[in-house]
């Protein structure tokens, strides 16, 4: 029923749903308690897939690699360069309320990528990388 309401957002409220879904027969099945529950549990599931899809977009985002972190170390405008390329993205978009969290988890991935280093090269077969 939520998935259904095209205006809901991470930062809708209770309140605000509960206005549009009032008169749904499947909405009065519910008590108001359990109403208000089951949305605080639908955004808490859709705000970890939103938290998922933005670690994807980091892994698919080619301006970023092993080197970032040392280049914004360097550069901190190097941050915002990146930070401009994913706006263009609704998945980093749709955190923006949360924009600390959103922050956190793009500096801790281009940190993981720096501990990692560089990626082998692509003519390196799958058994000379496990060897290592």
């Amino acid at each position: 029923m939520l998935d259904e309401i095209s205006t809901l957002q991470l930062t809708s409220t209770w309140k605000e749903i509960k206005k549009l879904i009032k008169e749904d027969p499947r909405y009065l099945k519910y008590n108001s308690d359990k109403g208000e529950r089951e949305f605080r549990d639908y955004i808490k599931d859709k705000t970890m897939t939103a938290k998922t899809s933005l670690r994807e977009l980091l892994q698919e985002c080619k301006f970023i690699t092993h080197k970032s972190s040392d280049l914004i170390k360097e550069n901190p405008n190097h941050l915002k360069e990146i930070q401009d390329i994913l706006k263009n993205d609704k998945r980093y978009l749709v955190l923006d309320h949360m924009e600390e969290e959103r922050n956190t988890i793009v500096l801790g991935f281009l940190e993981e990528l720096n501990k990692r280093g560089p990626p082998p090269p692509p003519t390196a077969s799958e058994s000379t990388r496990r060897n290592k």
